[in-house]
């Protein structure tokens, strides 16, 4: 499944989906942050923080 057919499904209620997409993208996220900022123990707040933001702010993406 492609992520554009997951956030379709997440942006029409199945929110459970959205765990396909931390799956996917977690472990590369973490590692961009900790380039960024070093071996910091915010790495996981900050990567829980983007997470959850971009869940929040779906309704304003088009998966199309």
């Amino acid at each position: 499944m492609t992520d554009e057919e997951i956030i379709k499904l997440v942006m029409n209620g199945d929110g459970e989906k959205y765990g396909e997409i931390i799956s996917r993208y977690e472990k590369r996220l973490r590692g961009f942050v900790k380039k960024i900022i070093g071996n910091n123990l915010e790495v996981d707040d900050i990567v829980e923080d983007s997470l959850i933001s971009a869940y929040i702010n779906l309704n304003g993406c088009n998966p199309n």
